[in-house]
This record gives C-alpha cells, structure tokens and sequence, in this order.
C-alpha cells in the first residue's frame, strides 16, 4: 500500500494533468466536426456545380447510396427532430440532451477517478473538481462569443454554438458547487478562521454567488421577463464572477485559464467594433468621393427609416454600408446610439432583404448557357440598395422603438449602423424541390430564400423545379411586409418556364373575407373622406390586393396543417434531397419536426424505396 505522501504526490500529478485532459478531447471532438464540415462543404460544392441535378443523383444511385442517406436521415431524425420536454414550453433536441449527460458524465468522471480512499481524498477531489470546472470557462467564453474559432472551423453559427455555452455553464454551475460542498465542512467546523480571514476564499465565495445568481437568471422564464435586463445582469454578473475567480485561483496559479477568458471576450469585442468602424469609414470615404464627383449620385446615410407595421411591429431600413454583403438567412447586429441605454448597445436581427450585388450578372450574349459576366455597379437596378429589419416591439430596445415610431405617426428615422454579417447563407437552388415554412416575423429568414433562389433561378441555367413558400401570420394586413417584395420578382416568373412556384398564406386570426385574395371588405370612400393619406393607403392596399391575386398565391384562413405540407399531397411524389427550411416560433418548429419525422428506413415512402431525404434546417426565434 502506497503511503501517504505518495498518494498526495499522485492526486496532485492527476489535478494537474487532467484539466489539460479535458481540453485535449474537446480539440479532437472540435476536429471531427472539422472534417465532417469539410466533407459537408464539398459535397454540396460538388453538387452545387454538377452537370446532374441533386434530386436526380438521389434517385438514380445505387442501392448503397440510398441506404448511406437512409441512414444519414436516421440519424437527423432522432438526433435532431425528436425532442425531450421539461415543462413550462423548454425542450431539448436528443442530441442536445445526450450531449449535456455526456458532457456532465465525462467531468464527473475526471474529477473522481482514480480517488482510493474517499476520506483521504475528500480534499483532492474537492480541488480536482475546482481545477476542471475552471478550465471549462475560456471553452464556456469561446461557445458565447460572435467571433469564434469553433464556429470558422465547424461552420456552426454562435446562435446555434449558444446552446453549448449555456449548457457548459451549467454543468460548471453543479461541478463548482460540489466543489464548495466537499469544502464546507472543513472551512465551517475545523477552519473557522480558514473562513473569515482568507481572502482568496471570500473571492472564491463571491464568484460562486454572482455564478449562481447568473444561472438562476439565465433559464428561459426569466429571460422572457425582461430580455434586456438579463443581457446587463449577465455583463455584471460575468464581471465579478470572473473577478472572483481570478483571486480564488491565483494562489493555486490556476488564474491563466480566466486570463483566457478575458482575452476572448476582448478580441471578440475588438473585432466587433473594427468591423462596424470599417463600414463607417468605407462608406463615408465612398460619399466623399461621390461629393467630388458632378456625375455620381452614389451617397450613404447613416439613418434609419422606422416604420410601424402594425401596433406590436414595426421595419427598420437603412442603406447598405459600403463592403457590407450577405446571403439570405444571415443576421447582423443593428446598433441605434439615440435608442438605446448605451451607445455601443446591439441587437441582432435577420435581415429580411437580399443583398442587390450578388445579382449584378448578366448571360452573356451568345455564349453557352452557363457563362456569365459581371456588369457595373455596386447594386441591382432591380433591388433596393438596402438592408431591412423586421422587428416585433416587445421591451426595451424593441420597446423604445416601437414608442418613437408610434409618436411620429407611422414613420421616424433614427441613427443607425449595423455589424455583421453572422451566420451561413442558404442555398438551395440545386435542390428539385425546395419547402420554406415561417411564422410571423419568422418571414424575414425565409423571405429573402425565396427571392433569392427566384432571381438567381432568372440568372442562371440551374434552377429547382418547385418552390413552395408558407407564410402563417395573424392578419391579412400583414401581408402588407412582403409585397413589395413579391411584387418586384413577380415580373420574373414567366421566364422560369420549368419552375413552379407556390405561394401559400394562411391567416390564423378568423377573419370574414369573401375570397382568399381579397383583403378585408372596406366601406366605400367618398370624396369628401378622401385626402393625401388616404390615397395613400388605398395605393398600399391596391398593392397587396394585386399580389394577392397573383396566380401563384394562395391564401387561406386557418392555422397550416405542416404535416400534410410536408407529405406527398403537397409537394408531389418527391424523389432525392428535399430541403426544409423554418422559422418561427418554438410551437410552429416543434409541429415541423413532428412532420419531418418520416421512417427513412421501411415504408411506401421510405428513402430505401426512393422517397425523398428531407433535409430538415430550424430557425427557431425567442429565448432559447
């Protein structure tokens, strides 16, 4: 049997290394993930640029290829699309949940393996815990930044890697307290003075009380309360947590770990701010040159154009910043000084326009097909020039908005820059058949897919063969957001021969309306009634009314029945990679994994049998 000094001697070589051991797992998992996104980003290029459409390729490969994608889609559907429910409107994907226990499990295991004698390492477990849980936080600060490393080599946007930064800083919640516990004893009963007269343990103590007060704050209810309080309380409480930390873990030189972390969150802050110095200088050294020249009217401005939708929405436009490009379903951070409490105060919004610049191609004249050439210019004539928020008035920023709005009749302008973009860009034009499904504001993400895939449809030889765009919202005068939009790629369609595309708008709130394409039945005017904005508004309404009526729109009234949009009645017999896309709320995306969860592997429409591979992709808006 070993003595006692040797066992000391042994569990302090296990605090030290595995820490270190912990790290060293997540870089190979951080890895793997790295090659899978490379493999991923291959593939589609491959295809993307194939001579063979992706939905044929599905349909025409060998048996072993539609038992890999049976497979493939198996696995989505019970990683991804089934769900483990709480209560109080939280749930969790599988995935997420096994990757909490796991995650959980594995710490746990570090921190007590290889522990003999539980009296005598009482002690040693109790700092192995501590040690372990500290080199968890620069990870946990990584997971939460917009600018991270993680997110460029993987490809997974920090809104989806914000799921991992909450729950790494949970599972340290649980590990730190038992750490606490194992130590309680022994600095309230034997230690007395341990207690009161250490500095170190009083910064200790005060760290896990912030932390504490952090997690406790930072669950879904109390998030929805007040957003904007929770995004102040978490900066405080993050501060003197890490305060803490440091003087808890500087006597044990353990403080490079939260040196680490401030060093993340700063450079995640000064890229931040370079980016939004770089489009402001851009733009006005662009505006200065336009001034100098008589034949230019290029011009930037730095305000916003607010105005309120309805009484709980409202759009915020401003002119695209000089450099400043993005793909449809990306978002960026919208920053107004005369708004917010703070000046450098940021919200992130989807923008719910496309960039006019990706369109700036034209087919070459007499040249094959798939040669194009790029024309003058930095915008679409087409397009307008900007960038376009819809934004639901809640509290605070959306609050103040919303109120400014209101109190300048419909219309106001305000200060404005933006910073981003963040996340990927969808494209899902190789693909035969493509779904797009939202709710509400959830139109702003798949709004600009639409256009998108029509325009490029209208620019390029490759095109999908059916686009089917469903839009649930409250009201029909909320139709009013997207026609304008409609209306611009409406001239389009004709050309797309080969390409059906289906327009669906169900209003969920019971309406009396006669026809589906008909809005809400309005008294006649007379002349007297009749003045500037009247005539205004009755030019809106003629707008929406003949959108409306497009051939390809459908409007409905009632709640959508996703399942059946998901089925064979909706979308014809498909047949290879079918994507879905949809934003909405946490109810609208529970009800399409209900639906996208199809048995790949036995059925009439099984992807064995050469049923489509449903491509499933969830952007869920609110607090989670």
């Amino acid at each position: 049997m070993k003595d006692e000094e040797q066992l000391a001697e042994i569990q302090i070589l296990y605090q030290l290394i595995y820490p270190y051991q912990t790290w060293y797992t997540w870089a190979g998992i951080v890895g793997l993930a790295t090659i899978v996104n490379l493999v991923s980003r291959s593939t589609s290029l491959i295809n993307r640029y194939s001579s063979s459409r992706v939905s044929q390729n599905g349909n025409d490969r060998s048996a072993i290829w539609r038992v890999t994608f049976a497979l493939a889609n198996a696995w989505r559907v019970i990683a991804y699309r089934s769900t483990v429910h709480f209560g109080w409107g939280y749930s969790m994907s599988f995935l997420e949940f096994f990757l909490t226990a796991g995650y959980l499990t594995a710490l746990l295991a570090w921190s007590w393996v290889h522990i003999w004698d539980l009296e005598f390492g009482a002690d040693y477990v109790a700092n192995r815990l501590g040690t372990i849980a500290v080199a968890q936080f620069p990870l946990m600060t990584v997971l939460g930044t917009k600018n991270n490393i993680i997110s460029f080599l993987t490809g997974v946007g920090h809104d989806k890697l914000n799921y991992l930064h909450r729950m790494t800083a949970r599972v340290a919640f649980v590990i730190l307290w038992m750490h606490a516990g194992l130590w309680v004893r022994r600095a309230l009963i034997m230690l007395p003075e341990f207690w009161y007269d250490t500095v170190w343990v009083r910064a200790g103590v005060l760290g896990l009380v912030a932390f504490t007060i952090l997690c406790f704050t930072s669950i879904r209810p109390a998030r929805e309360k007040s957003y904007e309080w929770f995004l102040w309380g978490h900066f405080a409480l993050v501060f003197i947590f890490l305060v803490g930390a440091y003087y808890h873990t500087v006597r044990c030189l353990y403080h490079p770990w939260i040196l680490a972390c401030l060093g993340i969150w700063a450079f995640d802050r000064l890229v931040r701010v370079l980016r939004v110095a770089y489009f402001s200088i851009a733009s006005r050294l662009s505006r200065w040159r336009s001034s100098r020249s008589p034949t230019s009217t290029a011009r930037f401005e730095s305000r916003a154009t607010v105005e309120l939708l309805t009484p709980h929405h409202v759009s915020v436009r401003l002119q695209r910043p000089r450099g400043f490009h993005w793909g449809p379903g990306q978002t960026a951070y919208l920053m107004a000084p005369g708004v917010s409490v703070l000046p450098w105060e940021a919200h992130p919004f989807t923008i719910a326009s496309v960039d006019g610049s990706r369109y700036n191609y034209q087919l070459t004249n007499g040249s094959d097909a798939g040669s194009i050439e790029k024309t003058h210019g930095d915008g679409d004539a087409d397009e307008k020039d900007e960038l376009v928020f819809i934004v639901g008035v809640m509290q605070g920023f959306t609050g103040r908005l919303g109120k400014r709005v209101a109190e300048s009749e419909r219309v106001t302008s305000v200060t404005a820059l933006v910073e981003g973009p963040y996340g990927d860009g969808e494209d899902v034009l190789a693909y035969d058949t493509v779904l797009l499904v939202a709710g509400g504001t959830g139109v702003a993400w798949t709004l600009p897919l639409l256009i998108d895939t029509i325009r490029r449809a209208h620019l390029s030889y490759r095109k999908c063969r059916k686009l089917i765009f469903v839009w649930a919202v409250k009201d029909m005068d909320h139709a009013s957001w997207i026609s304008d939009s409609l209306r611009r790629i409406f001239p389009l369609l004709p050309s797309l021969t080969d390409m059906e595309v289906s327009i669906r708008i169900f209003i969920t709130r019971e309406r009396n309306f006669s026809t589906p394409n008909v809005l809400d039945d309005q008294p006649p005017s007379t002349p007297e009634s009749v003045d500037e904005k009247s005539l205004e508004e009755g030019k809106s309404c003629a707008d929406v009314d003949a959108v409306l009526s497009a051939p390809c729109v459908q409007v409905e009234s009632g709640r959508p029945d996703v399942c059946a949009s998901l089925g064979v009645s909706a979308c014809g017999r498909l047949k290879g990679i079918y994507p879905l896309l949809v934003c909405g709320s946490a109810s609208l995306a529970e009800a399409v994994r209900v639906g996208a969860r199809v048995n790949p592997l036995w059925g009439r429409n099984s992807i064995l049998r050469g049923g489509p591979n449903v491509v499933l992709k969830v952007e869920s808006f609110g607090y989670a």
